[in-house]
């Protein structure tokens, strides 16, 4: 029973890690999300500005004949589908910050980093495989491995509880009819000694 205590806490320890391990992650994670939405953000924007002044120059062109309504109104539907897109951005960004905000256990908060995506290199693991050193280093596994030497560890308990035990209790006194013979030993003295195992017995004397 001791040994099934230590490992079911020790697996409780690897368990309260592995949530450690997936917050920091999940924190990582939403920081590099909100870095990429406000870059492809800042890169619609500027596409958006470029489109307008396509616009106005469109919109000049047709006044003299030099362009058609057709072109303008292609020019001015994509300058809406920017508008849409930046929208659906700014949500997915607002989204984001909550999220990371909650990760921090802090209120919804907007966050303005001054470090881009640009300025990151992510390396790419090439090994296919991982050793078996380092796979016992998670913490799931290791909650799971010590959960399974718990488990062990009841398997012994249940066997142990078939085998018999023996437990003894004894008890003494004074006991005598008349209140003259009671302190008058042995003659008032009685015994008991009882085993749940063996049976029980009892001596006694008057």
């Amino acid at each position: 029973q001791r040994k099934e205590a230590i490992a079911l806490f020790l697996a409780e320890k690897e368990t309260v890690r592995a949530l450690k391990i997936e917050l920091i992650s999940q924190t990582a994670s939403t920081y590099y999300n909100l870095l990429f939405l406000q870059s492809q953000l800042k890169e619609i924007d500027s596409i958006k500005d470029l489109m307008t002044n396509s616009v106005s120059l469109l919109e000049n062109q047709y006044q003299y004949g030099d362009a058609t309504s057709i072109a303008m109104k292609q020019a001015k539907d994509q300058v809406l589908e920017m508008d849409r897109l930046i929208n659906e951005l700014e949500q997915n960004i607002k989204n984001q910050e909550i999220y990371l905000s909650s990760l921090q256990g802090l209120y919804p908060n907007s966050y303005d980093f001054k470090s881009e995506l640009k300025d990151y290199t992510f390396g790419f693991n090439q090994h296919s495989s991982l050793p078996l050193a380092q796979l016992q280093n998670r913490p799931d596994i290791k909650a799971v491995e010590l959960q399974l030497q718990a488990a062990n560890e009841r398997v012994g308990i249940s066997k142990a509880a078939f085998y018999p035990t023996v437990s003894l209790s004894a008890q003494g006194g004074l006991n005598s009819v008349t209140a003259g013979d009671l302190f008058q030993i042995p003659a008032s003295l009685f015994g008991n000694l009882a085993g749940n195992t063996l049976g029980s017995f009892s001596v006694s004397s008057k």
